[in-house]
C-alpha cells in the first residue's frame, strides 16, 4: 500500500502479487484484503486493466464476505464504485457506492462515509 499511494504502481503490483501468492498458500484471511489492494493497483496502472481490476475487487469482497469481515469488504465497494465512475459506468458506480454507504453508516465510519458522498455527489 506504501508504494501504491507513492505512485510506485509497478513496485505495488509485485508487493501485491508476492502477498497474495503468501496469502493463498497459508489460507489466510488477508487474501480478501490483498486482492482489494490489487484491484486499486490495477485500476492505476499506466494502461490501466479495469476488467482485472474488476474481477480483483469483486474476489477480494467475496472472500471477505464469507469470512463476515465487514470492516474489510466496505472499502472494497468504495474502490470498486470508484473504479466504475472513473470508467464512466455510472449506474455501476452509483449501485455499488450505495452498497458502501450503507456499510459505513451501519458502522459508524464517518471518514469514508464522506469519501463515498464526495463521489456520489460528482457523478
Amino acid at each position: 500500500m506504501v508504494e501504491l499511494d507513492s505512485g510506485d504502481l509497478k513496485k505495488a503490483q509485485q508487493r501485491a502479487e508476492e502477498a497474495l501468492q503468501i496469502a493463498q498458500k497459508n489460507h489466510q484471511h488477508g487474501e480478501g484484503f490483498v486482492w482489494i489492494v490489487l484491484g486499486r493497483i490495477l485500476g492505476k496502472t499506466e494502461s490501466p486493466q479495469n476488467d482485472r481490476a474488476e474481477e480483483s475487487f469483486l474476489r477480494g469482497i467475496k472472500i471477505l464476505e464469507e469470512l463476515k469481515l465487514k470492516i474489510y469488504y466496505a472499502p472494497g465497494y468504495y474502490y470498486l464504485g470508484e473504479l466504475y465512475a472513473n470508467t464512466g459506468q455510472k449506474e455501476k458506480a452509483v449501485e455499488t457506492l450505495k452498497k458502501a454507504e450503507k456499510l459505513f453508516k451501519q458502522m459508524r465510519m464517518d471518514y469514508w462515509l464522506s469519501k463515498t458522498h464526495n463521489i456520489l455527489e460528482a457523478i
